[in-house]
């Protein structure tokens, strides 16, 4: 988690010359859905752990349902609202659909690490 803020954080603050410099100045407005991503992607680093300990603990199940539904919602976001908004849409509903999963993760991460407490 703290080396993806690392990571994060010169890529938004450099997002501009990097840009102009890997793919030319005529990409430079990308920038904004490019610091959407990168600021998304720390979500992404905390969801990735969680999926493991669903998968060491059997509950593949679950995973399939939560970025199925996931997945639907981001499309039909992406078909209302990428027409009216461009890449920009499709950069914020990506990061939204993040936090669902996250949640629903934790959920499941905290509840599998309950102790038994009726011994």
């Amino acid at each position: 988690f703290l080396i993806s803020i690392a990571l994060t954080i010169p890529a938004v603050l450099l997002s501009k010359p990097l840009i102009s410099l890997i793919w030319g100045r005529e990409m430079m407005a990308s920038y904004i859905p490019f610091n959407i991503l990168m600021i998304g992607s720390v979500f992404f680093f905390i969801t990735s752990p969680l999926n493991w300990i669903i998968l060491v603990e059997k509950k593949q199940k679950k995973l399939l349902a939560v970025y199925g539904f996931a997945f639907i919602f981001n499309a039909v976001l992406n078909v209302i609202f990428i027409p009216y908004y461009d890449y920009i849409a499709a950069a914020i509903i990506t990061v939204l659909f993040f936090w669902p999963p996250d949640n629903v993760f934790g959920i499941l991460f905290v509840k599998s690490c309950k102790p038994n407490l009726s011994k």
